[in-house]
């Protein structure tokens, strides 16, 4: 399909590149933000981090539901309660994030997040059809808060460490990297599953991309005191 998108546009390109500038200096703030967030260490990690967020939040709104099924013994009905709490889950969380992040940090409230996201996911792991209603709605509602509320303050975090008048490329560039990870989170989940067999130990998986992406928060906040320290 993008091939052939492609191939429709192509006859129009000169045209449209007419005003281009081929004297045009190729440095990374022309070229995007793509290329201005690899060229910052805190920027790069913050971005990462980005990416295995996304990928945590996307598999647990693809795949829970078939998980509760399959392996669960929850009906249909029950598992789309628990998928509408993980959402509901995620709006108060973005609020809630957000208002905590502006009394203490955006790099403390992630590693809070990354904290919270592994904690449920093992909890996920070991659910039991039987376990106590009340229980298992707030574990979902917690994971939504979590896996779904880190969006805002992530970035927050990159529009805090951009240049000057570079935040809107900046922005681009993080989310780049963030619907990166939408693409590839699941596209990994779906491909470990059957070498793996069973939707659980998968589960295991997104425990791994959150502990990394709190790993990766650690480094970026790091580098950006590094920065900070040289600047001064």
């Amino acid at each position: 399909m993008i091939v052939i998108v492609i191939a429709l546009v192509q006859p129009m390109r000169a045209a449209w590149d007419a005003d281009r500038d081929r004297d045009a200096d190729p440095n990374p703030q022309k070229l995007g933000g793509v290329p201005l967030v690899l060229s910052q260490p805190a920027l790069r990690w913050i971005s990462l981090t980005g990416l295995l967020f996304s990928s945590v939040q996307r598999c647990l709104l693809t795949f829970t539901v078939i998980y509760l099924v399959a392996e669960r013994g929850y009906s249909l009905i029950e598992a789309g309660v628990m998928l509408s709490l993980i959402q509901a889950g995620g709006i108060v969380g973005r609020l809630a994030w957000g208002w905590i992040a502006d009394r203490w940090s955006s790099t403390s409230v992630l590693l809070i997040i990354a904290a919270v996201t592994v904690v449920d996911t093992f909890a996920l792991i070991a659910l039991q059809a039987d376990w106590p209603r009340a229980a298992v709605y707030a574990m979902f509602f917690v994971f939504g808060a979590a896996a779904l509320g880190w969006n805002g303050v992530l970035h927050a975090e990159t529009a805090r460490l951009s240049p000057p008048g570079l935040a809107s490329v900046v922005a681009g560039g993080s989310t780049f990297f963030v619907f990166a990870g939408v693409l590839i989170g699941p596209s990994v989940f779906a491909l470990l599953y059957p070498l793996i067999g069973s939707y659980s130990a998968t589960f295991g998986v997104l425990a791994l991309a959150a502990a990394g992406g709190g790993a990766l928060v650690l480094v970026a906040r790091r580098d950006a005191r590094g920065a900070l320290g040289r600047a001064a």
